[in-house]
């Protein structure tokens, strides 16, 4: 996760013309007291 941020941003620096992407990445959800737990959503 760390390096592909790492990449992505170093991209935009060097290349100003770089469009901005998305990437998922698999992760649990973590539930705090002051989440907003997802419609339909069972652990």
């Amino acid at each position: 996760m760390v390096s592909e941020t790492v990449r992505t941003l170093l991209n935009q620096i060097e290349d100003a013309t770089a469009k901005p992407h998305r990437i998922a990445f698999d992760g649990r959800l973590i539930v705090r007291g002051s989440a907003r737990i997802p419609e339909g959503w069972f652990e």
